[in-house]
């Protein structure tokens, strides 16, 4: 989660730096936006995929003796 927030954060600043910069270079002015509702899509979609594989590992791990699972083969 720390690494998602921290993403997030250069990527926007990066973002903001490199439109800053690249502004005179071009004839068009663009307007920086950074569109939550694209960015949240598939920070949800990441966040779900984690809870469903979370859920299965703890399930199959569940099934399983604890002898079984200490056991080297």
């Amino acid at each position: 989660m720390a690494g998602a927030a921290a993403g997030l954060v250069v990527g926007g600043v990066m973002g903001y730096y490199f439109i800053n910069v690249l502004r005179p270079l071009f004839v068009l002015t663009p307007r920086y936006t950074l569109p939550i509702i694209d960015v949240l899509t598939p920070v949800a979609l990441v966040l779900a995929a984690t809870v469903v594989a979370t859920v299965a590992a703890s399930r199959l791990v569940h099934r399983l003796e604890p002898t079984e699972l200490l056991r080297d083969e």
